[in-house]
């Protein structure tokens, strides 16, 4: 297990991750094999193969017909739940709550034979793990805040030498965007959206679209700490109180924006897609209301879904999938030069909730 990779094999991870997570949206194969910039889905059974310990198939099966050890170990980092198959390591995961982490894992794999048992395929893997080189290695995770960690340290429910660091800018030119990655743990994610499922007061959207008034199947909801009015796409919104969860989930995005670009947000404009039926349309957010370069922070829970930017006047495109926890900040001149859109899809059936976290100017 090498823990300084070469771009190359950096780059073959970055596109198996993409890959599952185009698979876990119900994706198909040659959409994950595409999508992630390999050359077809037979590119995509050898990498994952030799990434992954397993063939694509008994990845899409959980885990069918496989033979799984697994063991829970020490390191300097803290307990690290460790899994392979005869092929290869398929889990490596820190393991704050040792159940929860068991359970993850029987829960990826609940088609399989899992053993706790030892190997030396193990031992192998968490050797650089178990003796820390004389220097820092930064390993960049998945973002999960943990009660026996600081606030600002991310680490993850699953290791991931090569997820994105929110100093990087997703965007090519004229604006920022920086994806901090999966904020939440699965059980805080799974807690926000039943919760705001259940009590933020949706409703309908509403717009004026050469003349005529239209109701969308989205539904919206906008709060604020004033009861700001917010219009767009020809009509007007008054923001109702805060709800104390959202103003929970608020602080914790304010605290990981922090350190690269600190922001104090006064609003929040909530969307609720169905399902992959509904999405919304190339736009901006570039409402005077909300001020020049502004900082916008969006929070998704639930199904995964493809976000895309598309340059206003080079039309050039970038995209990437949101998945349930996840938190992306659009800031700088991105309003100004870039329109964004949530594509549809006929392959997700399940709700999708998006917050979207504003700074509006002061109303007279």
């Amino acid at each position: 297990m090498s823990i300084h990779p070469g771009p190359k094999k950096m780059l073959q991870h970055i596109s198996i991750e993409n890959a599952k997570r185009i698979l876990h949206a119900q994706g198909s194969v040659q959409d994950a094999a595409l999508e992630s910039g390999l050359s077809g889905t037979g590119r995509l059974h050898d990498l994952f193969t030799r990434i992954e310990g397993m063939i694509l198939g008994e990845y899409k099966n959980g885990g069918a017909g496989l033979q799984i050890d697994w063991q829970l170990v020490s390191s300097p980092y803290g307990n690290v739940l460790v899994a392979n198959t005869a092929k290869g390591i398929c889990f490596l995961s820190f393991a704050d709550d040792p159940a929860a982490e068991t359970a993850r894992l029987h829960a990826l794999f609940p088609n399989a034979e899992l053993r706790n048992t030892a190997t030396p395929m193990q031992a192998q893997a968490l050797h650089a793990l178990q003796h820390p080189p004389q220097q820092p290695i930064a390993l960049h995770t998945l973002a999960a805040r943990t009660k026996n960690r600081p606030a600002g340290q991310r680490i993850g429910a699953s290791m991931n030498l090569f997820s994105p660091h929110p100093a990087d800018n997703l965007l090519p030119y004229d604006g920022i965007v920086n994806d901090y990655g999966i904020i939440f743990t699965p059980q805080q994610a799974d807690d926000y959206l039943a919760y705001l499922e259940e009590h933020i007061a949706w409703r309908h959207d509403e717009a004026v679209i050469y003349g005529k008034h239209i109701t969308t199947a989205r539904q919206v909801a906008w709060y604020g700490e004033q009861n700001f009015a917010y219009t767009y796409s020809g009509a007007t919104r008054t923001a109702q109180p805060w709800d104390s969860v959202l103003a929970d989930i608020k602080q914790q995005v304010e605290q990981q924006l922090a350190a690269v670009s600190p922001t104090r947000f006064n609003s929040c404009l909530l969307n609720r897609y169905a399902d992959g039926s509904q999405g919304m349309a190339w736009h901006s957010d570039d409402e005077a209301c909300l001020g020049k370069n502004t900082v916008i922070s969006s929070v998704s829970f639930g199904a995964t879904r493809k976000f895309a930017f598309k340059h206003k006047q080079t039309q050039e495109k970038r995209e990437l999938m949101l998945q349930h926890g996840q938190l992306i900040v659009m800031r700088g001149s991105t309003q100004t030069h870039w329109r964004h859109a949530i594509m549809k899809s006929s392959k997700i059936h399940t709700p999708r909730i998006n917050l979207t976290f504003r700074t509006m100017l002061p109303q007279g």
